[in-house]
């Protein structure tokens, strides 16, 4: 991996683009901008998946009469993530008309290739980042591959063609490309905005080509620079070519802030760049956005979708948990959080049990070991409390049941009340019993198996009566919901591994025969 590129630092609202700051993952709405309360649903939607810079379109009147109260409406629920606006050929219009889109947003975007023609072009480009003087806006001036200045195209493909030794078409295109951004940019200077207020952009849509404008780019200048493939397309084939483009070129260092173009199925959901973005820049090392979660990828040796359904769900979880758990544990995003993990623990803890039973079906059955002294078993009164905690399991099954879309959770804490009533009475007849009998742990090697065994259980009813006491609180709090209960999932899990123990141990140590 090279080192990373040195840029010249650009703020964007509260994000720092540029100049050291970490790579800055961005999105853009596909809503009508003029429609309020679509805008800022989604805006606020790709804020909380973590998108750290939102681009909406700003091409006509309604649109940018609309930005003051998009702005407006997502500070007043809090969502303070920079709002760009993307202009096209009448940008500098609507800039003037509407001083309060101007004030509101927090960069504009232009493309010099579709901000005029001829003599138009240079006055309406000077208008737009006239107006980001004036309001104190950076601007990111974006030359695109299928809007590129013709007038500069053409200049380069006739010194081309006079040229002794003449390039490819598609190279001259490239130089094209990058020259647009470079003249605008040394423009933009020239009319008084610094250096600090300008990121470069080159928008294409082949891999290739993409990669060899950015390389030149880079290697010309030293302005902050927004990477994205554009028109990247629908489902994997844009998350392929994005981060085949991509990829490369954070390898070599550069890159400020980046966004996946991905086309969304249709009814799709628009936050999938966002989480691309964050996933490719997490594992290739350069920033960390939520626990990272290991699972176990699936063979013919694992024909079970329990990992499956498991990695999916604490995925779910991950992602819904993190806006919260950002503020209240700071670092969160760097854990790594293995599926495999309680599965490998029930798995050992079958383990240790099943060490401790064959052990003692040995003494009992195979040598014939009786018990000491004249106790004898109380396999009936025992019974009682083995359906006691049998039926603890079902209890505990209904507080899932129970679970709704909105975090009510009356039924659940009360399905999980009971359940940790009936556990402790199933603890409380246990340690009763060991009051009663008349042998110690001392007492011949069965005796001592007995209390381990029935020691070891009791120690797993108490952590899961602690477990259902913290899935109590956090069902007054309305934290388990139909489609956030991964938590809680776990928590039945335990239990129903410590009742089906119990009834194991209770049929080998208290049903076998006394003598």
């Amino acid at each position: 991996m090279q080192a990373r590129r040195q840029s010249v630092g650009v703020r964007v609202g509260n994000v720092t683009v540029g100049g050291g700051a970490p790579v800055v993952v961005q999105s853009m709405t596909n809503t009508d901008t003029a429609d309020v309360n679509s805008t800022v649903r989604q805006v606020a939607a790709l804020a909380r998946a973590g998108s750290e810079i939102v681009r909406i379109t700003v091409d006509r009147d309604e649109a940018a009469a609309a930005v003051p109260k998009i702005k407006e409406r997502l500070l007043k629920i809090g969502c303070d993530v920079p709002i760009v606006g993307d202009f096209h050929y009448i940008g500098h219009k609507l800039l003037a008309d509407h001083p309060g889109c101007a004030e509101a947003l927090d960069k504009y975007r232009i493309n010099p290739g579709n901000v005029g023609f001829k003599d138009k072009k240079d006055k309406q480009f000077s208008q737009i980042v006239e107006k980001a003087i004036q309001y104190n806006k950076p601007v990111r001036i974006g030359a695109n591959w299928g809007s590129l200045d013709q007038e500069l195209l053409t200049h380069l493909m006739d010194e081309n063609s006079r040229s002794p030794n003449p390039i490819e078409a598609r190279a001259v295109t490239r130089e094209a490309m990058v020259q647009s951004a470079l003249l605008s940019a040394a423009r933009a200077e020239e009319i008084g905005l610094p250096r600090d207020r300008i990121i470069l952009s080159a928008k294409v849509s082949a891999v290739q080509d993409l990669i060899e404008v950015y390389l030149e780019l880079a290697k010309r200048s030293n302005y902050a620079i927004h990477l994205g493939l554009t028109e990247a397309g629908m489902g994997s084939k844009g998350i392929v070519a994005s981060s085949a483009a991509m990829g490369i070129l954070l390898q070599q260092g550069i890159c400020d802030t980046i966004r996946f173009s991905l086309t969304p199925e249709p009814g799709g959901d628009r936050t999938l760049e966002v989480k691309v973005g964050q996933e490719l820049l997490q594992t290739m090392g350069f920033r960390t956005f939520v626990p990272l979660v290991a699972a176990c990828p699936g063979c013919g040796r694992t024909t079970s979708t329990t990992f499956q359904e498991l990695a999916g769900s604490i995925q779910k979880f991950i992602h819904t948990s993190m806006p919260e758990w950002k503020t209240r544990y700071p670092g969160v995003e760097n854990l790594n959080v293995a599926v495999m993990g309680l599965i490998i623990f029930l798995v050992s803890e079958l383990a240790l049990f099943g060490a401790f039973f064959m052990y003692y079906a040995n003494l009992r059955l195979a040598r014939g070991v009786p018990w000491p002294g004249d106790f004898d078993i109380p396999a009936e009164s025992t019974s009682i409390n083995t359906l006691i905690l049998v039926l603890s399991s079902f209890t505990c099954e209904f507080a899932l049941l129970s679970l709704d879309k909105k975090g009510r959770g009356g039924a659940v804490f009360a399905w999980l009340f009971l359940t940790f009533l009936l556990g402790a009475t199933f603890l409380g007849l246990q340690v009763h019993e060991y009051m009663s009998v008349g042998f110690t742990p001392q007492s011949q090697s069965v005796g001592a198996i007995f209390f381990c065994l029935t020691g070891l259980h009791g120690l797993h009813v108490f952590v899961g009566l602690l477990l259902l006491c913290l899935g109590m609180i956090r069902a007054v709090r309305g934290r388990w919901t139909a489609d956030s209960h991964v938590g809680l999932l776990g928590i039945s899990v335990y239990w129903h591994f410590v009742d089906i123990v119990w009834v194991v141990l209770f049929t080998v140590v208290y049903c076998l025969p006394s003598s």
